[in-house]
């Protein structure tokens, strides 16, 4: 059906021509007996019949447009119209007379109007009767024909209208098939110029656009296409697939791929091995969409397809540097990092080896997640760290540290670090980069390096000082010795008793100090190398007291010199020979810096798990210089004792090395003139070994 709102907008002059609608209001007219009128600039709703009556009305006309064909209008029959027009006249007088009821129609009259038996005789006789004047009866009988008039012309208006609403509606829609017409060529136009431009847009694409079917068939490629697989060009004509250009072991999953893209309109990217005209592989990257037609069904398919053979080559070339690197940082004694300059060095990477070298997973220290690498530093470090740094990046130089961490497990490790600063384009210190590794193996090296040296230091002192005693400590005695037998020998004869008894303690003497020489060589030599035996027994400190003065009690009655022994006896374990040698040097040693008359008491006593054994003098004391060297044969002191008795220090040595095998101390305390004391502990058994 047509729009009512377009059909009422129509103007009668678009649907039929101006002549012809002459043509039509002329033979119109004659059969209504209606003068013509102009039909210029006249608008009818042609779906409302009335339209026609109402505009011929308006222009006192009854005038109607019609369809622009010509149509013939059939003659009416004279008689037929002659009897309607009688029937309507009688049906008129009748409703006049019945409106006129009012003015005392005679009841005759009524009944015979409505009876329609009525001629014209009948009516001009009825209209005399009631004084109708003719006048007044032209007027009825005008109107009753009037009447009839617009019946007739009601019916033929409904006839004209209904003509020309179906020519209308057929012109209508000859109209809007024209305009369907014109849209379909405007559309068709577009769509030329749409093709074309999409047709441009594949020519000059620099990728390879690939168009098929849905099972895969090629319908189009672009150029670039054909200049990535180095074809001249496409031929139509040859079937050939998308498959056929993908290696065969990547065909398989290009259908699984396409298969899912129809099934669920989804596409996996992935890359694909494709064969060229020359059999060369390259490989590339698919993107695959489905092009579907107006109803939303899948009608093609669209590929857009990209040589990454280069591309790939540097991801490989990339893929291959980057495990070199990570098999180089994996392998690397140490850990490699990238860090911010803040004083919480707070990294950015570090490589596997952070567990090895810190007992922190690289995940805890990054970004200070867990604990900042200032942390595990010792704080002693911070500040030298720091400055280091700083320098190194103030003069964008190479920063070198050895320092000490402390790991997760509370263990103290040094390590080597190396970095560089590393600045952006503006020259601002964007990070720092460099590696730290593990040196406390190194580290303990140097410092058993610097102890051998050191023991080295003692052994060359040693062997210095081992030297001097043979060649002045030993030979003093000697020279004295044999002094005296050459005495004896010139002057035997001459010499009085008591002379002879004199010289008989001096060589006594002599032999007594050499020979205590000589056995305090003897076992400092055997101690250096190794031949000493050690075999710690349950002794008394009474016994071990008592076994290392008995040699020296003659000396000290010499010399007038008290020998104390604290009486309390305690219980100790020890190698009864080292022991008793270590008091025997002691007490020979106070012996000989306390001057006649003095005392020397020896003590025992039980302290903590320890057993303590002193021995206090009243002689002469020594210095703090003195004190400091007094364990050790790297300094001479070059003292004699108060008799002029002759000091090696050898037997103070060597009694340090016997309480050590004992895993003891020795010390002293001492005062210039106030005599000296010497300590020494020896742990109880279950501290022997």
């Amino acid at each position: 059906m047509l729009d009512y709102n377009e059909l009422s907008k129509i103007k009668i002059t678009d649907l039929i021509s101006i002549e012809r609608l002459k043509q039509l209001e002329y033979l119109f007219d004659k059969a209504n007996n209606i003068t013509s009128t102009n039909t210029d600039d006249i608008y009818i709703d042609i779906t409302d019949p009335e339209s026609f009556m109402n505009t011929n009305k308006a222009i006192d006309n009854p005038q109607k447009e019609i369809h622009e064909h010509n149509i013939e209008i059939p003659q009416s029959n004279s008689n037929a119209a002659n009897t309607d027009i009688s029937v309507r006249l009688k049906d008129k007088i009748r409703d006049l007379f019945e409106d006129e009821t009012e003015n005392n129609i005679d009841s005759r009259l009524i009944d015979e109007t409505k009876s329609g038996n009525l001629s014209e005789k009948t009516i001009k006789q009825l209209a005399s009767e009631i004084n109708i004047s003719d006048i007044e009866l032209n007027r009825i009988v005008k109107i009753i024909s009037n009447e009839i008039s617009e019946t007739q012309s009601q019916k033929m208006y409904n006839l004209l209208f209904a003509f020309a609403n179906e020519l209308s509606e057929k012109t209508h829609q000859n109209i809007q098939l024209k305009k369907l017409l014109q849209k379909i060529n405007l559309s068709k136009k577009k769509l030329i110029e749409k093709e074309a431009l999409y047709q441009a847009m594949i020519d000059s694409s620099p990728e390879n656009i690939t168009i098929t079917d849905l099972s895969g068939e090629i319908i189009k490629v672009s150029p670039a296409a054909i200049t990535m697989f180095e074809y001249t060009q496409f031929n139509p004509s040859i079937k050939n697939t998308i498959y056929d250009f993908i290696h065969p072991n990547d065909s398989e999953q290009l259908k699984a791929d396409i298969d899912l893209l129809l099934k669920q309109n989804i596409w996996e990217p992935r890359t694909y091995r494709a064969i060229k005209k020359d059999k060369s592989i390259i490989w590339v990257d698919v993107n695959g969409k489905i092009v579907t037609d107006k109803h939303g069904k899948p009608k093609q398919l669209i590929f857009v397809v990209r040589d990454i053979t280069n591309q790939k080559k540097r991801n490989d070339a990339l893929y291959e540097s980057e495990r070199n690197k990570s098999v180089l940082l994996s392998n690397l004694p140490g850990m490699a990092y990238r860090c911010k300059f803040d004083k919480n060095w707070t990294m950015l990477f570090v490589s596997g080896q952070c567990y090895a070298l810190t007992g922190y997973h690289k995940e805890q220290l990054i970004g200070n997640n867990v604990i900042s690498f200032n942390e595990i530093i010792l704080p002693k470090y911070h500040d030298f760290l720091w400055k280091k740094w700083s320098d190194g990046v103030e003069n964008h130089d190479y920063v070198r540290a050895e320092y000490e961490i402390i790991t997760a497990d509370n263990k103290i490790k040094w390590v080597w670090e190396q970095g560089l600063p590393i600045y952006d384009k503006n020259g601002n210190i964007e990070a720092l980069e460099g590696f730290i590794v593990d040196i406390t193996d190194r580290k303990k090296f140097e410092e058993d390096i610097k102890n051998k040296n050191t023991e080295l230091s003692m052994i060359n002192a040693e062997k210095d000082k081992f030297f001097s005693i043979i060649a002045h400590d030993l030979r003093s005695p000697f020279n004295s010795f044999l002094g005296l037998t050459q005495i004896m020998s010139d002057e035997f004869s001459s010499l009085s008793q008591q002379e002879i008894r004199s010289f008989v303690e001096s060589m006594k003497s002599s032999a007594t100090n050499l020979y205590s020489l000589l056995e305090n060589l003897l076992e400092w030599a055997c101690m250096k190398r190794g031949h000493i035996s050690f075999f710690p027994k349950p002794l008394s400190t009474q016994t071990i007291i008592y076994n290392g003065i008995q040699p020296l009690i003659e000396y000290a009655n010499t010399k007038k010199i008290s020998l104390i022994v604290n009486p309390e006896n305690v219980p100790i374990v020890a190698d009864e020979h080292m022991l008793s040698s270590v008091v025997r040097n002691l007490v020979s040693n106070a012996l000989k810096f306390t001057p006649t008359g003095g005392k020397i008491v020896i003590t025992a006593r039980k302290k903590d798990s320890d057993t303590e054994i002193q021995i206090a003098d009243n002689g002469i004391g020594m210095s703090e210089e003195i004190l400091d060297s007094l364990f050790s044969l790297d300094k001479q002191t070059k003292r004699k004792g108060t008799n002029g008795e002759p000091s090696s220090g050898l037997g103070l040595v060597l009694c340090k090395e016997f309480v050590q095998c004992h895993q003891g101390e020795i010390w002293a305390k001492s005062k210039e003139g106030a005599g000296t004391t010497l300590y020494l502990t020896i742990p109880d058994m279950q501290h022997l070994h």
